[in-house]
């Protein structure tokens, strides 16, 4: 079992590429060949952009399986 980061500054500042890539490259890291559970353990500070949050909901589905 993997415990993984996601940077907070990319949920503020991201692009929907860089999220979408970051994403990718934690599940292959973290969880090849799937078995995993993707979810956020913090509370998300007004910063947070509704858009980069609903990006990385995207990307976590697009390359996420279970």
């Amino acid at each position: 079992r993997k415990s993984v980061d996601f940077p907070y500054e990319l949920l503020i500042y991201g692009t929907k590429e860089k999220i979408e890539d970051y994403t990718k490259k934690l599940i292959d890291e973290a969880a090849p060949g799937g078995g995993f559970i993707m979810s956020a353990d913090k509370i998300f500070g007004e910063n947070v952009d509704p858009k980069c949050m609903r990006y990385w909901c995207e990307a976590v589905i697009k390359y996420g399986k279970y």
